[in-house]
């Protein structure tokens, strides 16, 4: 199932795909583990 969700990031973060990943499953409330994949737009 795909979900479109916004999250803000550092500068840092934005740059580092497994930051992105945890910060989206934190505001998801799921597991890190469970994100396949993400796209930037």
């Amino acid at each position: 199932m795909q979900t479109e969700i916004t999250i803000s990031v550092s500068p840092k973060a934005a740059t580092e795909k497994e930051s992105i990943k945890l910060c989206s499953a934190r505001k998801l409330n799921i597991d890190v583990n469970s994100i396949s994949d993400i796209k930037d737009s």
